[in-house]
């Protein structure tokens, strides 16, 4: 997991950056590690219902 300055000075690609480790986590076979990293990516738009495409896949591949 990513911490501190890293983190805090490049949200964005922090947050992006959850979201390809869940996908890549799936599709190596480590699905709970995997839908972890996609409930945290989906925690940083909390109740938005953004249509972008990282977050409707991310709902899909947890069955939301």
């Amino acid at each position: 997991m990513i911490s501190g300055y890293p983190r805090s000075e490049y949200p964005v690609r922090y947050v992006r950056a959850l979201y390809r480790l869940g996908v890549l986590a799936i599709e190596r076979g480590q699905d709970a590690e995997g839908r972890q990293y996609l409930e945290q990516f989906l925690d940083h738009w909390g109740k938005a219902d953004w249509q972008l495409p990282q977050v409707t896949d991310a709902r899909a591949r947890l069955g939301r």
